[in-house]
């Protein structure tokens, strides 16, 4: 199979989950063996990170590379749409060191290809792969990731959360849905978002770009801080599916296929597609990346 590049640059901007700054990206092709590279805009000379394990940096909910100049941060929806969609060669400039979070999924990424008439090109050179050759386990013991020799790529990733979510099991492989796998929104729960708000973590959450569970009773001083972090002027409701004020669903399995779709874009910092079965039960951006490390070990 050919490597694979975009057909022309498209942009999108958007403010960064975390950090709640401003940040415009323009994702261009780029030659065949290339990988897919970051460019710091903002900082002279432009310094560039090529986004695979080895530079990575920072778990702490979201997946971060750096090198001595920069870091780009949160990259895993970015990665993940791109590794779905094939991509193997792209020049991503940034004009800040988060990218924007959007409504929490991969979404308008897709549409702002589609709306920027952007698809994506066979190369002239053949891609490389990371088969699986053998079973290969990361465990840590609140995550555990398995991969099996496979003639493609399927990826089952199966969460077990506490009500109202409970367990779930969903799957990637060529028969899945790309865009309602793309469309699944980042969630946090409401018990953690003022301890990740006081970490300087969320300064640019919103109910416009994550669901919030509601797996736990508040307060009324800390609903009240909520109200004030999120923007929300009514009165904080939570609906019969345990989430709050009533955002809607996209799938039953949204927060299943969520988990999937960073677990995606983690496995991309491996730097090359794979092939394989690969289970992964509860994981996270930490498990993913040792299994990244345990998979490149092997080769």
């Amino acid at each position: 199979m050919k490597q694979k590049t975009l057909s022309k640059l498209f942009t999108i901007s958007g403010r960064g989950l975390h950090t709640n700054n401003e940040c415009t990206v323009i994702c261009c092709p780029a030659d065949v063996n290339h990988g897919v590279v970051f460019e710091r805009t903002d900082i002279e000379p432009h310094p560039k990170i090529k986004a695979i394990s080895e530079n990575t940096s920072s778990f702490n909910r979201n997946t971060t590379i750096k090198n001595q100049y920069a870091e780009v941060a949160t990259i895993e929806h970015f990665m993940s749409l791109f590794y779905i969609l094939g991509i193997d060669n792209m020049l991503i400039k940034v004009s800040n060191m988060e990218l924007p979070i959007l409504d929490g999924s991969a979404m308008p990424i897709l549409a702002a290809m589609q709306q920027q008439d952007c698809s994506v090109i066979e190369q002239n050179a053949e891609k490389e792969y990371i088969t699986i050759k053998k079973h290969i386990t990361f465990d840590d013991g609140t995550s555990k990731i398995e991969a099996y020799p496979y003639d493609g790529l399927k990826i089952q990733v199966e969460v077990d959360f506490p009500h109202p979510i409970g367990k779930q099991q969903v799957i990637f492989d060529d028969k899945t849905n790309i865009n309602m796998l793309a469309s699944s929104r980042t969630f946090v729960m409401l018990s953690d978002i003022l301890y990740l708000y006081q970490n300087n973590l969320i300064k640019g959450g919103s109910l416009d770009n994550a669901i919030v569970i509601a797996n736990v009773a508040l307060p009324e001083d800390t609903v009240r801080q909520l109200s004030t972090i999120f923007g929300i002027k009514d009165e904080i409701s939570i609906s019969e599916e345990g989430i709050l004020n009533n955002t809607r669903l996209r799938d039953e399995h949204e927060i299943g296929y969520h988990k999937l779709l960073d677990f995606i874009g983690d496995i991309s910092l491996s730097g090359k597609p794979i092939r394989g079965f690969i289970k992964a039960y509860k994981p996270g951006h930490y498990a993913n990346h040792k299994f990244v490390e345990e998979l490149i070990a092997t080769m």
